[in-house]
């Protein structure tokens, strides 16, 4: 009986897929919502939310340059967490594939002889399974982190912070009775 793809390169890459696949699940997840978040109306959610806290600010007393471009970036800074897992998949996700592949590697070299001739080459590319899914998915986080990275970098500079310079240089709106110090 064949087996399956699945059988072949996730069964066969033993205890480290326990671990990469949810990670390879993960850092697609996250890829997706942070997308969502930089690509069409959110972005321009954000740059309300970025003029009303300017606004609310400013009522309370004056605002500098300075103050408004921190308020744009505290803004960016949710979406920015949100792309953490990225970084942490990256990281670790090589490390758990070579460690699944030299355990493997271990196991199949101390079985004996007449196992290792019969079965060397099935065991040898089982082995080196979890190494090319932990660099496989390792690519796949870096490069969706730098993706997003750099968009969120562009939003900032090019939609947040002129939205908090543009709510910086609107009248502020009195509530009747209130008095100023």
């Amino acid at each position: 009986m064949e087996e399956s793809l699945f059988e072949h390169y996730v069964l066969g890459g033993g205890w480290a897929m326990l671990v990469l696949v949810p990670a390879s699940i993960v850092a697609l997840a996250t890829i997706l919502r942070a997308s969502l978040m930089l690509w069409g109306r959110s972005v321009h959610r954000l740059a309300a939310e970025v003029r009303a806290t300017v606004t609310a600010q400013k009522k309370h007393g004056p605002v500098a340059l300075t103050d408004a471009r921190v308020i744009a970036m505290d803004t960016a800074l949710h979406t920015y967490l949100a792309m953490q897992p990225l970084v942490i998949i990256y990281a670790a996700a090589p490390f758990v594939g070579a460690l699944g592949t030299a355990m493997a590697l271990h196991k199949a070299w101390r079985g004996p002889v007449s196992l290792q001739a019969r079965n060397l080459g099935t065991a040898l590319e089982n082995a080196f399974v979890p190494l090319c899914w932990g660099l496989g998915v390792a690519l796949l986080a870096i490069t969706g982190y730098v993706f997003l990275k750099a968009r969120l970098a562009s939003i900032e500079r090019n939609i947040l912070a002129p939205a908090a310079v543009a709510a910086l240089n609107e009248p502020v709106e009195r509530i009747p009775g209130e008095r100023r110090l």
